[in-house]
């Protein structure tokens, strides 16, 4: 989550160097630089985005409701991959499946919150492993099919890291 947050963190503080650009000089030609972090595939309904990781289960999926991914502009690296998809199975038997599939793959749980209350039932689950995140939120409304939705974001390498680290050192506000 913390990963989500700085490089929405970067896009907010890329928009107003912009601004201030746009601002300070109005009579000159603002090249507005290209995003670290571009989508690179969006799927059709039932199919899941380039890039997702083959490890990664999709528990009694009922149908593929959306999937995306992202490729660092740079790098060429896909950068996480995003899929929600419908079950007919209770959300309890899809949290304890997420962790215990978590648990034996070898992934370290980073967070875990639920809420199961009689009409509204969702679980935020968070797992760590080799510096990827992997986060699952699962969704059900009284009786209607539970929703689970899987991003899969891989590390931000040390450089990159810097390269963003320094972007906002620069920026003068």
């Amino acid at each position: 989550m913390t990963q989500i947050l700085f490089v929405v963190f970067i896009f907010i503080a890329l928009g107003i160097l912009i601004f201030k650009n746009i601002k300070n000089n109005t009579n000159e030609i603002v090249k507005i630089p290209a995003p670290d972090y571009l989508p690179v595939s969006s799927s059709n309904k039932n199919e899941l985005a380039e890039g997702f990781p083959k490890d990664v289960p999709l528990f009694k999926k009922e149908i593929i409701l959306s999937s995306y991914s992202y490729k660092n502009n740079k790098t060429g690296d896909i950068s996480e991959v995003f899929a929600a998809f419908s079950s007919k199975e209770q959300i309890n038997s899809i949290i304890n499946f997420y962790e215990d599939w978590a648990e034996n793959e070898g992934w370290q749980t980073s967070s875990s919150e639920k809420n199961l209350s009689e009409n509204y039932k969702s679980a935020n689950l968070s797992f760590i492993k080799n510096g990827i995140v992997l986060n699952i939120l699962i969704e059900q409304n009284r009786e209607e099919p539970s929703k689970v939705s899987i991003l899969y974001k891989n590390p931000i390498k040390e450089e990159e890291k810097k390269n963003l680290e320094n972007k906002i050192k620069n920026i003068k506000i």
